[in-house]
């Protein structure tokens, strides 16, 4: 898992020269776009890059944890997302995604707070899709489930709670 590139295969490792510099990169073979990307192996940074952790069980408790309530301007609220999209955690992506789908519900998303849950979407979806071994369109199935039943609990619970007031 990349946290710019998304998910992807490393197959291996090549040595090139550039300039007059001799330096090795990881090439790693993209899920979603079926591209290659190589990464320069001695400027990578120790967050960078990761194996793949998420499971569908991760997915669903994270996406059933109570939303956080995001903030109305959307400066913060899109630096917010952006730094736990770019985090790299898997957590923090799925919260990202969980709030992001939680607010659509009430308000409509502006442009850049689509764009971020498309982000965010892709990258579960992508790393969900090289964990179980499936193609995309089946873990875009898969998580779009889990999300919708994740926001119908939620409404029950802010339903339930609207009553006893």
């Amino acid at each position: 898992m990349h946290i710019r590139h998304g998910a992807g295969i490393v197959q291996g490792m090549r040595e090139m020269t550039f300039d007059g510099n001799q330096r090795q990169y990881y090439c790693i073979r993209l899920l979603a776009s079926h591209g290659e990307v190589m990464l320069p192996i001695d400027s990578m940074e120790e967050n960078e890059i990761r194996t793949d952790i998420v499971e569908e069980d991760f997915i669903r408790q994270v996406m059933n944890l109570t939303p956080e309530i995001l903030a109305n301007d959307y400066k913060v609220r899109q630096a917010n997302i952006r730094r736990q999209l770019t985090s790299g955690t898997p957590s923090e992506i799925v919260q990202a995604l969980r709030d992001l789908c939680w607010r659509e519900r009430y308000r409509p998303l502006t442009s850049a707070d689509s764009e971020l849950k498309l982000k965010a979407l892709r990258l579960v979806k992508e790393e969900l899709a090289l964990k179980l071994q499936i193609d995309i369109e089946e873990a875009a199935k898969r998580l779009n489930d889990i999300i919708a039943d994740a926001m119908i609990s939620h409404q029950q619970v802010a339903d339930a709670s609207q009553n006893l007031n």
